[in-house]
């Protein structure tokens, strides 16, 4: 089976992309939430115009919320929200001064890509780039036949290092053909219901014609109650309490439990590392943790050697909040399983194992701030 592929990180996942935006005959759509002005953000422009000048019909649906990273984060460039917003340009800065980087932009003043024109004036290209949705999910549609979805936002720092010259980690999901996009489509409208009995699902946190129905958070938790022997969580942020619960149960009801996430984050650092800390004091020591040298921005949970989840959702507050996307996949792909299982244990080769408490340090000021954001 060569028709679900996973994609270890930006280089195989732009890779993957580019390789379909050049291949798409007649429609392309993204749902992204970071899209910078870098290297790799203006290549996938550069793609898709060449795409459009050929006929291809491009809808791009960026949402503007991520531009507060884009303004706070790495070179300081949002490739499309270049115009003055107080709001976004305010929170911008105080991320930028809540967490410094060596190699940041010192400005956030933005610069004119004629670029971003030529996108959103192409007759062949519809871009909705100003509105705020909430919505954190990463995925492509090409021409209705191959789905790509997961954690990847376009963005340099997936593709190479970031600024600190720290390898981010993260997935992709390549599926081809149309039965899932059917799938994904079906249960994106609620015109099919999860069923953790097929191969496939999609869960959404979504807003559909004004409605919420936002079920992640207890699919997650449903699959999660599944685990029998063992599950292991590859995540870039934690903090909601049912699921540091969860994990608790699990781990005092003899479940092997791993966590693997950064030793460095990006973001809430502290906050990791005082619900890592808790949980360790709650279950006496027997979660197995790994803070990671590179930046984990993955969204992983693998249960048994039964199922995994993989996409958009962290497992921190944001998880009632935004709207996600995460995919559940039955294992029984053999290619699909090993490459999972390996780039696991390459996580854990480039980490440091947490064995006792006094390893874990955080600042409880800050951590006070980042709980309640």
């Amino acid at each position: 089976m060569n028709d679900i592929n996973l994609l270890v990180c930006g280089e195989e996942a732009f890779k993957c992309i580019i390789e379909n935006i050049k291949k798409a005959k007649s429609t392309i759509n993204i749902n992204m939430f970071i899209w910078r002005d870098d290297y790799i953000g203006n290549l996938i422009a550069d793609e898709l115009l060449v795409a459009a000048n050929r006929g291809v019909k491009i809808y791009i649906s960026k949402d503007k919320i991520g531009s507060m990273f884009e303004y706070g984060e790495e070179n300081r460039q949002s490739f499309f929200n270049k115009d003055y917003n107080l709001l976004l340009f305010l929170e911008g800065y105080l991320l930028n001064f809540s967490y410094p980087m060596k190699g940041k932009n010192k400005s956030q003043k933005q610069k004119k890509n004629s670029k971003v024109n030529n996108l959103v004036n192409h007759k062949n290209i519809t871009a909705s780039y100003e509105i705020s949705k909430n919505d954190h999910s990463k995925y492509y549609i090409f021409d209705d036949e191959i789905l790509i979805m997961g954690g990847i936002n376009i963005e340099d720092k997936e593709l190479t290092f970031d600024v600190e010259k720290r390898k981010y980690f993260d997935y992709m999901v390549e599926f081809k053909g149309l039965k899932y996009v059917e799938i994904f489509n079906n249960q994106l409208s609620k015109a099919n219901e999860v069923d953790f009995k097929n191969e496939i699902n999609f869960i959404f946190n979504v807003i559909n014609n004004n409605k919420k129905h936002f079920e992640v958070k207890n699919q997650i938790l449903n699959l999660l109650d599944k685990a029998e022997q063992s599950i292991c969580i590859v995540m870039a942020y934690l903090g909601d309490l049912d699921f540091e619960n969860k994990i608790v149960e699990l781990a005092n009801n003899n479940t092997k439990v791993t966590i693997i996430t950064s030793k460095k984050s990006n973001l809430q650092q502290d906050l990791n590392m005082k619900i890592l800390k808790r949980i360790m004091k709650r279950t006496n020591g027997k979660v197995n943790i790994y803070l990671s040298e590179n930046m984990v921005h993955a969204k992983l949970i693998k249960i048994d050697n039964e199922y995994v989840t993989i996409g958009s959702t962290n497992l921190n507050s944001s998880i009632d909040k935004l709207q996600e996307l995460n995919t559940v996949i039955k294992l029984n792909n053999d290619d699909f399983n090993n490459k999972l299982n390996e780039s696991i244990e390459n996580q854990i080769r480039s980490s440091i194992q947490i064995c006792n408490l006094n390893q874990i340090k955080y600042g409880k000021i800050k951590v006070f701030f980042e709980d309640i954001i």
